[in-house]
């Protein structure tokens, strides 16, 4: 459970209303170099992982419809739109 929510960072129904809701809070300890969760909603599977590349990190989620999501890390919060996003700093 800490991989899935912490590491990975995929939590589900955050706030505890929606259980088509989808928060992306990935951890990104130096000791690791990649996580991915996944979860199925009945509209499809969410992905949402993180790689590191070449002292960078990849941050990719694949949401599937009818999912409110959103992907936070640091000072940074953005929407996610339906099926593939990935975001690079």
């Amino acid at each position: 459970r800490v991989l899935i929510s912490h590491i990975a960072g995929l939590s589900i129904n955050p706030s505890a209303n929606d259980t088509d809701t989808l928060l992306f809070a990935p951890t990104v300890p130096s000791t690791l170099e990649w996580a991915r969760a996944e979860y199925g909603f009945a509209s499809g599977k969410a992905v949402c992982g993180w790689e590191k590349i070449g002292g960078r990190v990849k941050f990719y989620a694949e949401i599937p419809e009818g999912i409110n999501a959103k992907f936070t890390y640091g000072d940074i919060e953005k929407a996610l739109g339906i099926g593939k996003n990935e975001l690079i700093i």
